[in-house]
């Protein structure tokens, strides 16, 4: 019982480590933006001064400022549906998944993470449907781990193609990399954290380090 307690507890601060990294991602990208609008803001007052002063206004300097402000507010709406969709994900923690959509939307969901690391991933899309059933979270959270370490625990791994395995008896998601060190590969997804989210979501890892690449694997539900 006390390992199970342990191990429950560790899975637990993995998940909240990873809901607050996200988290606090999106929420700086929006307060840039916001930041962005209010010195918009800040400059639209001034144009309006100088023109109470009689200076004449520019149009061309008026609609620059008009599109950025409008573009920021897109840009911050997109942020927080990405957020709020993220959100909910708990409401219904087992579930059918499209792995195609999943790695898309964690992808944009940790764009700016990934981004600041030099990385980029190109996601090559099934011939047919990869579905799983299982925790979704859970699956978040593991997702996160394998493209934390491809970007972060690896300096050299720069290009990341993900493709996937769409057996219905072992669906599957790989991940090939231009390059990579044996350590990262060798030390890829084997802490107790780590392998408490395996057991979880039904997920085996498939490791070929001769090649750079690495696959997680169902071969039936959770």
């Amino acid at each position: 019982m006390k390992n199970k307690i342990l191990t429950d507890d560790a899975l637990l601060n993995e998940c909240l480590q990873f809901f607050g990294k996200m988290s606090a991602s999106a929420t700086h990208e929006i307060k840039n933006d916001l930041s962005i609008i209010n010195e918009s803001a800040g400059l639209l007052q001034d144009l309006i001064l100088m023109s109470e002063n009689g200076h004449a206004l520019s149009n061309e300097r008026l609609i620059d400022i008009s599109k950025k402000i409008e573009s920021r507010v897109r840009k911050a709406d997109r942020i927080l549906k990405r957020l709020n969709r993220f959100s909910h994900v708990p409401d219904e923690p087992v579930r059918q998944v499209d792995l195609e959509s999943l790695i898309r939307f964690m992808l944009d969901l940790t764009s700016r993470l990934v981004e600041m690391q030099g990385a980029r991933f190109n996601v090559v899309s099934p011939r047919s449907p990869a579905q799983v059933t299982t925790h979704l979270f859970f699956l978040q959270t593991l997702i996160w781990r394998s493209i934390e370490a491809i970007c972060l625990k690896s300096s050299s791994t720069r290009q990341v193609t993900v493709s996937f395995e769409t057996d219905s008896s072992a669906p599957g998601i790989w991940f090939s990399m231009d390059r990579t060190d044996k350590k990262t590969m060798e030390m890829l997804l084997e802490s107790r954290e780590e392998k408490a989210l395996l057991a979880q979501t039904g997920v085996a890892v498939k490791k070929e380090i001769e090649t750079n690449r690495f696959g997680l694997s169902w071969s039936g539900p959770i």
